[in-house]
């Protein structure tokens, strides 16, 4: 690329270019004169042989004096002027060297020709020919040594110069007259060439400049071509890399899609446009839920088989997933200690004591299994000790029918009536508690059904959460993607008004590359506008999601405490169904023992006679019955034992 010649330099340059065109001029006319003056010298050696060849001394002859001076003083002012115009043209010292010897030759033409006329021709010629080295000093050189050789030699020899033996001062001064004459109108010309070739140099120099400024314009605008061909390819590849990440992402959506609805069955394939790593994040968040799943139905299989005290294994996990886990563990222990208080009052219940309770302080359904239980023992701790307190009412009486047949006899019909009585109501309980126990079962099925659904949908929901969660961790990332994009569309923007002002600088030149710039700021500014309307979308699609996990999540909270709720109702349910079922059992033998009493009142009643015998078989009866439920304790026996009052039953 050739070099901007600054304005500055502009007078520099022009004097540079004149100086050499009038170099190159100067040489080309040094080595004309030097083949000139080889010529020349010559020419005078040939017409010192025609005009004067030899010389006469009466009879005797010899070359004359004017070959041996064509000769010798020719070549001494013609062959040193054409050495030095051969072998150095353009230096100045060459130039007037040929000025001198081109006069001294016409000075020699002049003395061999005896002064004639015609040879003073040599002199203008000559000064016409000096006049194409275009140089004004050259001439003044010559016509230096023109008039000082005529001067001289019209003085002291007018022989040698006008052909005549005396010659008048103003003779000289006419031919002087007539060489300044022609000297003028010759130094003008050099004059006017040098002006006309001052003002080529400086069209040329203007030109150059111009040619300059247009190479660094073209270089230039080649470079901005070749940075915006490099740039388009490099929006392009973006673009393309763009489009595949997009491809991807989309494809993690639909598996995230399927994760959120519950199908964890499609892992995330490996692709070359996860620069981030979110296959694996997404890989890792399937595997974490699935290990999180397995642990869950691990814990559900030993719950279900009545195993509380297998626990999950929260260090298997972290975060979120690792509190889940915790939080089923402290479920499990919270389960645990009702469940056992319960066994332990039950297994009080089955060895006879009656009088054991749950202790502590209890809150929802285990307070209402607490006071459920405690009722149910203390229910059947006054019926037991109605039937103590029956039985020795038994024994009093029958000791009274043994001392007294009409008062048995009355007691007896009474003691009928009071035990049809109670067996009617005995039946009532019974059929009370056989519905009580049926109820309980179904409500038992239903609750445990609840659970499953209750639990299954905090599952969906915890996966739902995870699921809204890594989609508003994508939506962020590709927010931040957009706002990559719509800064690259801005710089291409910029990059394309600079282009179009480089474009104008280089007026016609650069339509086509304008037009190119006008289509690149149009694509960019296309690019922003859609970067925008995407940031806008991401913005409201991530609103969305927030709002969503926040319902989610108090969703997945109420599930979660249904789902502990209904566990916990379900198990005090089963609990209180094999209350009752030892209730009813218990009723069937309180029946079977009032049917019995019942048949010996109607006996009793059949005859007085048969008071004595009958008194004992009840005595012996009411004595059984006391033996079977004397292991059985109950709160406030030994009151019971000294108070003959028949005591209240508590409910």
């Amino acid at each position: 690329m050739q070099s901007e010649v600054l304005p500055m330099d502009l007078k520099a340059h022009q004097q540079v270019l004149y100086n050499a065109a009038m170099r190159e001029v100067h040489a080309r006319t040094d080595r004309q004169f030097a083949v000139l003056l080889a010529l020349e010298w010559v020419v005078a050696i040939v017409l010192a042989l025609v005009v004067s060849p030899r010389t006469w001394a009466g009879t005797a002859s010899a070359v004359h004096l004017h070959v041996w001076a064509a000769v010798g003083l020719g070549a001494v002012v013609c062959l040193f002027p054409a050495y030095l115009g051969w072998r150095h043209p353009g230096e100045s010292l060459t130039r007037y060297a040929v000025a001198i010897g081109q006069a001294s030759i016409g000075a020699l033409f002049i003395h061999l020709s005896g002064g004639r006329i015609e040879t003073h021709f040599h002199v203008f010629v000559s000064l016409g020919f000096l006049a194409m080295y275009r140089d004004w000093r050259v001439l003044l050189a010559a016509t230096v040594v023109i008039a000082t050789d005529h001067l001289w030699r019209g003085i002291f020899w007018p022989e040698s110069v006008f052909g005549v033996l005396t010659s008048s001062p103003w003779r000289v001064l006419e031919h002087a007259s007539w060489v300044i004459f022609e000297d003028i109108g010759l130094i003008r010309f050099c004059l006017q060439i040098e002006q006309d070739m001052s003002a080529a140099a400086q069209k040329q120099a203007e030109v150059e400049q111009s040619e300059a400024r247009v190479s660094a314009l073209l270089d230039e605008v080649r470079e901005k071509s070749e940075q915006m061909a490099a740039q388009q390819a490099a929006s392009e590849e973006n673009h393309r890399q763009t489009e595949a990440e997009r491809q991807f992402l989309l494809q993690g959506v639909e598996v995230l899609r399927s994760y959120a609805s519950g199908d964890l069955s499609k892992p995330m394939a490996n692709s070359a446009a996860d620069r981030v790593g979110f296959g694996q994040v997404v890989n890792a968040i399937r595997d974490n839920l699935n290990s999180l799943l397995n642990e869950c139905q691990q814990i559900g299989i030993s719950s279900a088989n009545g195993q509380l005290a297998v626990q999950g294994n929260a260090a298997r996990f972290n975060g979120q997933f690792k509190a889940i886990i915790s939080e089923i563990n402290a479920t499990l222990n919270n389960l645990r200690g009702p469940v056992e208080s319960a066994i332990q009052v039950l297994n009080a219940i089955a060895q006879g004591d009656l009088s054991r309770r749950m202790e502590g302080h209890y809150k929802g359904d285990f307070k209402t299994l607490q006071e459920s239980l405690n009722g149910a023992g203390q229910f059947m701790g006054g019926i037991v000790g109605e039937a103590k307190n029956l039985m020795r009412e038994i024994s009093n009486e029958s000791q009274e029918m043994a001392a007294s047949s009409n008062r048995l006899s009355d007691g007896a019909s009474r003691q009928a009536t009071s035990v049809s009585e109670i067996a009617e109501s005995i039946r009532e309980i019974e059929t009370q508690t056989d519905q009580s126990l049926s109820n309980v079962n179904k409500v038992n099925e239903l609750s445990a059904n609840t659970a499953t659904a209750a639990d299954q949908g905090n599952n969906k929901m915890v996966n739902m959460l995870s699921a809204m969660q890594a989609i508003s961790e994508d939506s962020n990332k590709i927010s931040s993607i957009v706002k990559t994009i719509d800064e690259i569309a801005f710089q291409t923007n910029l990059l394309a008004l600079n282009a179009a002002v480089e474009a104008a600088r280089a007026g016609v030149h650069g339509k086509g590359f304008a037009v190119v710039a006008e289509e690149v700021r149009n694509l960019a500014q296309r690019s922003a506008r859609a970067a925008r309307e995407t940031t806008e979308l991401i913005a409201a699609t991530l609103e969305r999601v927030k709002r969503g996990n926040s319902a989610a999540g108090e969703t997945a909270e109420s599930l979660g405490i249904i789902v502990r709720q209904t566990a916990e109702v379900s198990h005090f349910i089963g609990e209180i169904a094999q209350i009752i079922t030892g209730q009813s059992k218990g009723i069937n033998q309180i029946r079977a023992g009032l049917d019995e009493i019942n048949a010996v009142t109607h006996k009793n009643t059949a005859g007085a006679e048969e008071m004595a015998s009958a008194s004992q078989v009840l005595r012996e009866r009411a004595n059984e019955l006391t033996g079977m439920i004397q292991h059985l304790r109950v709160s406030g026996d030994s009151a019971n034992l000294k108070s003959d009052r028949k005591p209240e039953m508590s409910w």
